[in-house]
């Protein structure tokens, strides 16, 4: 039943969600009789009622500060998504009789409410209950697929009432905290428990819908991904391509357009072509056996640094061996719409400098499992290195970036912190803490961080000087592995790097 929801909420996303444009001209007076302009929920409330969302009682009250129950809240989500009653396969709860009104909304929603049992080990419903705030949070987490989501606690430093969580939910507070999708009270709580009025469902619902109508979509096919961001003003958007590229044809981001918004298409404005690569190269040697052609040097290799170091005319020095893509934690080779989260894994072979040839027969001495997660605002960048041989890695960068051309600063630090903003035409250099760097342009920002808490202890940052740096044309790195404090693998050995990127206006 669960891929039926999903796939009708992303048809829904597609095809239904025309929001009422005009000005609204009712007379709330005429409309429900307990509910006036002034109030702090009208505009939500007024956008549902104009979709047929939501509608008042018989006397033409809408009971604003009246409780929504799981079956109410379960009707409104169905009518909200423009989900088909009939759809469900058969009837999963014991206490909801095919004779109830709400029915068939408890059926295909049975995904958004957490699993209860009773006594006798029959899951329930508990159709009249009203439902809580924690379990709205559930709810939501679970309607955009993002319950595998990994965030960094947050919550107790905004709240002082967490301990009220049933830790069942609190991760999926956590989830839609980091999303901005809830906010908590002016007194420092988010109170879990408080039950949901119908003007607080409201306003959550016209939230929801309009985060749906702005959702990402993918286009996949033939080991090629084609990815629209939408801005979150709804201005324009970002379009990604990520496909095989450069000398080495190893899987890595290819271009860039930004576009704008014109009477609901997207236009291109601006076309990027990275002529380089964003997942770092190596300067790593073998151990034992220096077999290569060019045994002494200090070439990079994989990335975009064919045989000769450069970015064209030479021999492999890697290879992709396979691609996977999954939509919505569903495997795909083709695959074009609306998704929740995209993830990309693929793993690369490379050469050591000491054991690269020519003739592109160089020895592989580790491999890459490159996993990218996005979930429509961050690509989350997982690089797990395996040694095939006993190897020393005397640089690698992590992450990187192109910026010049694309964006005019950077700033090291994240986009809140005071550090200075730094030309990209001239070479700079952060201190020797600093995770982050944010790039600033004309029409949209990037944010590129390198995660240290999912780190192998190996990479350390403690004894450099500075840990990012920008060079005079323009490309920004992570100063991660280099030749002063090198890293040695054994055979079998594992060295997981971790970080983001994060397109914004």
């Amino acid at each position: 039943m669960k891929t039926k929801l999903l796939c009708a909420i992303l048809v829904v996303a597609f095809v239904t969600f025309t929001i009422n444009t005009n000005t609204y001209a009712y007379n709330p007076r005429t409309v429900f009789s307990d509910f006036s302009p002034e109030h702090w929920a009208y505009n939500s409330v007024m956008e549902l009622y104009s979709q047929q969302i939501i509608s008042g009682d018989s006397d033409g009250n809408f009971r604003p500060n009246d409780f929504v129950t799981n079956a109410e809240a379960a009707k409104i989500f169905c009518t909200a998504l423009g989900l088909n009653i009939s759809s469900f396969d058969q009837s999963v709860y014991s206490d909801v009789s095919a004779d109830k009104w709400y029915y068939p909304y408890a059926n295909l929603t049975d995904e958004l409410f957490l699993d209860v049992y009773d006594d006798m080990g029959k899951k329930i419903f508990s159709p009249d209950c009203p439902m809580i705030r924690e379990e709205m949070f559930y709810s939501v987490v679970n309607m955009f697929g993002m319950s595998g989501k990994k965030v960094e606690p947050k919550l107790s430093q905004h709240f002082t009432d967490t301990a009220d969580f049933n830790q069942v939910y609190l991760p999926y507070a956590e989830i839609i905290f980091d999303k901005k999708i809830i906010n908590g009270y002016d007194d420092g709580t988010i109170r879990p428990k408080a039950k949901i009025t119908r003007a607080e469902f409201a306003t959550l619902t016209a939230k929801i819908m309009t985060m749906l109508k702005n959702r990402c979509s993918i286009s996949v096919s033939e080991g090629e991904a084609t990815i629209i961001q939408p801005w979150e003003d709804a201005s324009g958007a970002l379009k990604l391509v990520m496909k095989k590229r450069g000398p080495n044809s190893l899987f890595d981001f290819y271009c860039a357009s930004a576009m704008t918004k014109y009477s609901e298409e997207y236009i291109p404005v601006r076309y990027f072509q990275f002529d380089t690569d964003l997942m770092s190269p190596y300067i790593v040697r073998a151990l034992n056996n220096a077999d290569g052609d060019l045994p002494y040097n200090a070439d990079f290799t994989g990335g975009n640094h064919c045989y000769n170091n450069t970015g064209y005319g030479g021999s492999a020095t890697g290879r992709t061996d396979y691609i996977k893509f999954s939509v919505d934690n569903s495997l795909v080779s083709e695959y074009s719409g609306l998704f929740q989260s995209v993830q990309v894994e693929y793993k690369n072979y490379i050469q050591a400098t000491n054991t690269k040839r020519f003739d592109g027969s160089g020895r592989e001495v580790l491999t890459e499992n490159i996993s990218i997660w996005f979930d429509g605002e961050t690509w989350t960048v997982e690089n797990t290195l395996t040694a095939l041989e006993d190897i020393v890695i005397e640089r690698y960068y992590g992450l990187q970036f192109p910026a010049k051309g694309i964006f005019n600063t950077v700033q090291y630090g994240d986009e809140h912190s005071d550090s200075y903003v730094h030309s990209l035409s001239f070479e700079s250099v952060s201190d020797s803490s600093c995770d982050t760097a944010v790039f600033y342009g004309d029409i949209f920002n990037l944010k590129m961080n390198m995660d240290f808490s999912l780190m192998s202890e190996k990479v350390n940052f403690a004894n450099k000087d500075y840990t990012v740096f920008t060079t005079d044309y323009g490309k920004t790195y992570f100063n991660l592995i280099n030749s002063d404090n090198p890293i040695e693998l054994k055979a079998g050995e594992t060295l997981k790097i971790a970080g983001s990127y994060k397109f914004f206006k």
